[in-house]
């Protein structure tokens, strides 16, 4: 239950540097934190999760459905993935809510087309996946 199906554009996880490992890469251990995670950004995306949930990465995407590109963060959790609309990782380490970014500090996933009405609010959304659920995964 609470599972919803769309599609996500996955970036490189923060501090990977393009290797395309697993979540064992050295941007994963416990010396190096994945993010920052004292920022209240991060804090706000943790309340979002299951309680007690283990989070192994964490990548910037983007969640369309339709005509609609929402972006936001997918999270890799030891139980549960989990899309959260409306967040970004800037700097490779720092989770920031995309409302509260000045335009010109923020470079989207999916750019957006001349002419193209983009939504100053996103809602919040957060999309529940157990790996049970999961078919299969594709990275672009």
């Amino acid at each position: 239950g609470g599972e919803e199906n769309g599609d996500a554009d996955a970036n490189q996880p923060p501090g990977s540097g393009g290797g395309g490992g697993t979540g064992t890469d050295q941007a994963f251990n416990k010396k190096s934190p994945l993010v920052e995670e004292l920022s209240s950004g991060y804090q706000t995306v943790m309340r979002m999760i299951d309680k007690g949930e283990k989070i192994d990465g964490i990548y910037n995407c983007a969640r369309i459905l339709g005509l609609d590109v929402v972006e936001g963060l997918l999270l890799l959790g030891r139980e549960s993935c989990y899309l959260i609309d409306g967040f970004t990782i800037i700097n490779k380490k720092e989770v920031h809510d995309i409302d509260f970014i000045p335009k010109d500090q923020f470079n989207p996933i999916i750019p957006i087309v001349p002419g193209q009405h983009s939504s100053t609010k996103i809602k919040r959304k957060v999309s529940k996946f157990t790996y049970e659920n999961i078919k299969e995964i594709h990275k672009r």
